[in-house]
């Protein structure tokens, strides 16, 4: 516990398994290039490998591949928000970069809440659930001055390097969903949210939601038309 209580940054996460198998490959935080974080989501990975040509993945995860899309633009925010601009689903993200390693980097594309709470010796803490916070607060003795709903879209960043967290970024991007991230955000969203967080999530939603491809159906042709001429 000493080397937590000493960290200035500690990244832990549950994880849910909606793509790859539940192994230590492709549990968070993953390292990836320069960069480890968490997410707590699903995106199009198929999209991110085609858009940019990413190397083959350790793991199974989506994970992994939009990290790998984030670590290959160096940590420079202009083409960090051009990938998170790109992404096409559920994302909810916390990285360090080792090429900054005084910054703690938050994002949130479409649909999965981030939130984020401060306490009021100036500790700075985030989770998808704001609940969360409430009931950590209560266990460790603390007390919370202020939660935040961070608005999909978002990109943050937080400056580690006087001891004391500070928001020194603050940049957005246009989040994209799926049509079934829409239909399954009650339950892959808000599962354990109380009324009042998930309408608190709701008014700081704003992405734009991608049109389920059309199926073709299959229509059996006259008989004058037949092959066989009869």
């Amino acid at each position: 516990m000493s080397d937590l209580d000493a960290a200035p940054v500690a990244l832990g996460h549950t994880r849910w398994a909606t793509q790859g198998r539940t192994t230590l490959v492709n549990s968070s935080p993953l390292q990836v290039g320069q960069l480890i974080g968490t997410h707590n989501g699903d995106v199009d990975a198929r999209r991110l490998r085609a858009d940019y040509d990413l190397p083959r993945a350790t793991g199974e995860t989506d994970t992994e591949v939009l990290y790998q899309a984030l670590d290959q633009e160096g940590g420079v925010i202009l083409p960090t928000l051009d990938v998170l601009e790109s992404v096409v689903g559920r994302a909810a993200l916390v990285w360090t970069d080792r090429r900054w390693p005084q910054l703690v980097m938050m994002a949130r594309t479409a649909v999965s809440p981030l939130s984020v709470a401060v306490d009021t010796e100036g500790n700075l803490y985030w989770a998808s659930n704001p609940g969360w916070f409430r009931k950590a607060a209560r266990a460790a003795d603390v007390t919370i001055a202020e939660i935040l709903m961070v608005p999909e879209g978002t990109l943050m960043m937080i400056d580690y390097s006087s001891g004391s967290p500070a928001l020194v970024g603050d940049r957005r991007f246009t989040a994209t969903a799926r049509a079934k991230d829409d239909r399954l955000a009650h339950i892959v969203a808000y599962r354990g949210f109380s009324i009042e967080d998930q309408v608190a999530d709701e008014e700081v939603c704003n992405h734009r939601t991608l049109r389920e491809p059309q199926r073709s159906r299959a229509v059996s042709a006259p008989l004058w038309l037949s092959p066989s001429g009869k």
